[in-house]
């Protein structure tokens, strides 16, 4: 018997370090992907110019993400001194916790317009229930001179229709008004 001889420890497998893999840091597909090494801070971006779905990876961890969901843009009226479109609207959204997949739409722009006619507004862009507003198509011409409201609204026309009748808001003429 060898009573007061210190015990020695020993590590004689490595099989409780494969029962507990590492999770690696939130990560995910969709969109174009551009790491951190590329985007010259310690961000992963997924950026949509379509329709599509962002997929949190399968060997991360859920996270929370920085999201900007920007809408289409209005289109601008049809005919000279027509208003311009509207910018789409912008929705951030910062610590907005995400594990799993959701849809990503992605707003077109307003189609463009013929003459006399209000410009289309752009369509609303999403991401998980967070909806940006398109912008609202511009004023045309003539009788529809006011912009569209939208995510931001469509610029009003450079002709006034009042019960006078049409009367140029600048001074520079248009075709019809030279002699």
């Amino acid at each position: 018997r060898n009573v007061g001889k210190p015990v020695k420890g020993y590590k004689t497998s490595s099989i409780g370090d494969a029962l507990s893999p590492q999770i690696a840091d939130f990560s995910a597909s969709g969109g174009i992907k551009i790491p951190k090494s590329d985007s010259g801070n310690d961000y992963n971006y997924n950026v949509f110019t379509s329709s599509g779905s962002l997929v949190q990876d399968i060997e991360t961890s859920p996270g929370n993400i920085y999201v900007m969901v920007v809408a289409g843009g209005g289109a601008g009226g049809g005919r000279y001194y027509a208003g311009g479109g509207g910018g789409g609207g912008v929705i951030y959204s910062d610590n907005l916790p995400f594990g799993g997949t959701a849809p990503v739409v992605v707003g077109g722009g307003g189609a463009a317009v013929s003459e006399n006619v209000q410009g289309t507004s752009g369509t609303d862009s999403s991401f998980a229930g967070i909806t940006a507003k398109g912008g609202g198509g511009g004023g045309s011409y003539s009788s529809t001179s006011s912009g569209v409201a939208g995510g931001s609204a469509g610029g009003s026309s450079g002709y006034e229709v009042a019960p006078g009748g049409r009367k140029a808001a600048t001074p520079q003429p248009v075709p019809s008004d030279w002699i």
